[in-house]
């Protein structure tokens, strides 16, 4: 018997990278002291060849008629002077496309190139650019504030909140371990930077810049997220009725990338209805100092979250700052996680965004996602149909065959850690797993990729759908084997779990962690109540469950009562038995509850309660 942690089928190579933080002084500057420097350029690639329509030296700002709107730049070293490209001290209406190039600079030593510089600018039919180069003749464009429309300031703001504004723009795609690089701030005005203004272009505000210097470190936020952000949900898509006891749990990995400690360091999650942005869940753990140089630290959030949750979908948003800074928020330490609740489908993925296979020569092979039920049913359900997509190659699916299986993990014999599941030996005679369905499905369909749904029989009883067991885990498994072990399997790459026992794959052994804990197969499973009748000598009494009012329009009263405690769920489901709401009550004796029922479409409907000793159903109508 193998026992393991984590294996991985790997069919690709990961290539990882270290980066070093050098000091933190400019490796170069220029603050433009009494004019343009000797070795810079001013080019007026478009404009009517006046004094104002190219970049000149300033001491005392813009000149223009509205010279006011842009206050003279107050750099650091604004006594000494700045430069400026002042439109609208030359509005003539005609286009003007102005550069300040810089000298030549050697950066092959540096694996990190940023230009950071103090402006004061006001947008007005115009773009501000930075131009980039490694040979002078071919330069890469990045816009500087491409998010700013007519009279914003550079900082965002309409009053010029920020002055200087200090910008800062990595070129380093271009720029890094070259012996040549060029760069250059440029100002266009014509009819492509027309955003709102009125009276057409070439006659905006002006664009003054001032204190350029270059680093070789990157001023990204220090504190990071690592790799490893946890995935608290046992699956993307969870039913209804088994949400409320995957209790979540949140950690994560961070690091700290700088060259100095930061105090006071702020791990926070958040669980947010995406439906109407309230949060229901908040936690975070501050940790007195992250030293510089930390790497995938992990932090646990005190406190978990019971997901007593409806229909609908959900984000965990975690994020880690300090608490002096905690609006600084990027890419590099937030993550926003989705899941949903659904009414019966249980799936790993939102939708299918790759295909694929074991790399190599070709073996047979199986994908499959594991499921876990809610512990604290009495209502008995059922796997009613199973949903997967399949692709070829080379011309269609018609003809290929592939094995769907349910299996039912044996709770008994297997540990909830998996530690003593045999991991050599397949779904078929596993001693850990139960076969619950098998079905040898052959594609009919002449698509070349497709969604397949199949009813499922249990395996053993011949009957339609499979009853499951409260608190178990089952895999549901698609396998492709003999001439048919070429076909691609859909996955989702986007959703990263970070989890084992997820996405399973068996070659010649079991994976449990797949191809990797990001990419989670499209094996989806539909699941229903055995049952919407009461089962005579099984029923509760018709005082155990009553409501009103019936007709109901938004809320629904229902009062229960018991002789004795007991493990009740209440049940709110279309008449196909579908389930649209569960509530799971521990304890419960005389208990009364209300029900938002306003989003539901005008109809009839099933209410029920059951118990280990049996259950009462009842109908009631909404109205609209």
């Amino acid at each position: 018997m193998k026992k393991f942690s984590l294996k991985v089928f790997t069919f690709f190579a990961l290539l990882f990278f270290a980066a070093s933080v050098s000091a933190q002084d400019p490796i170069w500057t220029e603050d433009f002291d009494g004019g343009l420097p000797d070795d810079w350029t001013a080019i007026e690639v478009a404009g009517d060849n006046s004094d104002n329509s190219n970049w000149v030296w300033t001491d005392v700002g813009a000149t223009g008629t509205t010279a006011g709107a842009t206050p003279p730049l107050a750099s650091a070293t604004a006594a000494n002077g700045w430069m400026i490209f002042d439109s609208d001290a030359n509005c003539t209406h005609e286009v003007q496309d102005a550069w300040l190039m810089s000298p030549k600079l050697d950066m092959s030593a540096n694996a990190v190139v940023r230009v950071e510089f103090s402006q004061m600018y006001r947008r007005f039919n115009d773009v501000t650019l930075m131009m980039v180069s490694s040979d002078s003749i071919n330069w890469t464009e990045i816009p500087l504030g491409p998010n700013l429309t007519a009279n914003d300031y550079s900082d965002g703001s309409s009053n010029a909140a920020s002055n200087p504004h200090i910008q800062s723009v990595n070129i380093s795609s271009v720029a890094a371990n070259q012996p040549e690089v060029w760069f250059a701030f440029r100002f266009l005005s014509d009819a492509t930077t027309i955003d709102g203004g009125t009276g057409g272009f070439g006659c905006a505000y002006s664009w003054q810049v001032d204190d350029v210097a270059i680093y070789d470190w990157d001023d990204a936020p220090t504190i990071v997220f690592g790799d490893f952000i946890f995935y608290p949900p046992l699956s993307y898509s969870t039913p209804v009725s088994q949400i409320k006891t995957d209790t979540f749990g949140f950690f994560a990995d961070i690091s700290n990338t700088g060259t100095e400690a930061q105090m006071n360091v702020e791990m926070k999650v958040e669980v947010v209805d995406d439906g109407d942005g309230s949060v229901l869940f908040t936690g975070s753990t501050v940790l007195d100092e992250l030293p510089a140089g930390t790497a995938d630290s992990t932090v646990f959030i005190d406190g978990s979250f019971a997901p007593e949750l409806e229909v609908g979908t959900y984000s965990i948003n975690y994020s880690v700052v300090t608490q002096e800074s905690p609006s600084d928020l990027d890419a590099t330490n937030s993550a926003s996680l989705p899941f949903e609740v659904t009414e019966n489908v249980w799936a790993k993925e939102p939708a299918p965004t790759i295909v694929t296979r074991p790399g190599g020569e070709p073996v047979d092979w199986a994908i499959g996602n594991v499921y876990k039920t809610s512990s604290d049913w009495v209502e008995e359900y059922q796997a009613n149909s199973v949903e997967w997509f399949s692709q070829v190659v080379d011309g269609t699916l018609e003809g290929v065959r592939v094995s769907i299986i349910l299996a039912e993990v044996k709770e008994d014999e297997v540990l909830p850690n998996w530690a003593d599941f045999d991991t050599d030996i397949s779904f078929i005679t596993n001693p850990g797993l139960t076969l619950r369905a098998f079905h040898d499905f052959e594609f009919t369909t002449t698509d070349q990729g497709t969604f397949q749904t199949l009813a499922l029989e249990d395996f053993n009883e011949g009957t339609t759908s499979v009853v499951l067991k409260p608190g178990n885990r089952y895999i549901l498994i698609a396998s492709y084997e003999g001439d048919y072990k070429e076909t691609l399997h859909g996955f989702n790459d986007e959703l990263d779990t970070q989890q084992t026992w997820s996405t399973v794959l068996y070659t010649d052994q079991w994976y449990n962690a797949g191809f990797g804990t990001d990419l989670t197969a499209v094996l989806r499973m539909s699941i229903g109540l055995k049952g919407v009748t009461d089962v005579k000598g099984r029923t509760l009494p018709d005082e155990s469950l009553t409501f009103y009012p019936n007709p109901v329009n938004d809320k629904l009263n229902v009062e229960l009562s018991f002789e004795k405690p007991e493990l009740a769920n209440v049940t709110i489901a279309e008449l196909s038995g579908k389930v649209i709401k569960i509530d799971i009550l521990k304890n419960a004796v005389n208990e009364t509850r209300q029900y938002d029922v306003s989003g539901l479409a005008a109809g009839t409907y099933l209410i029920r309660v059951a118990t280990e000793e049996g259950s009462k159903t009842k109908k009631f109508v909404v109205v609209r």
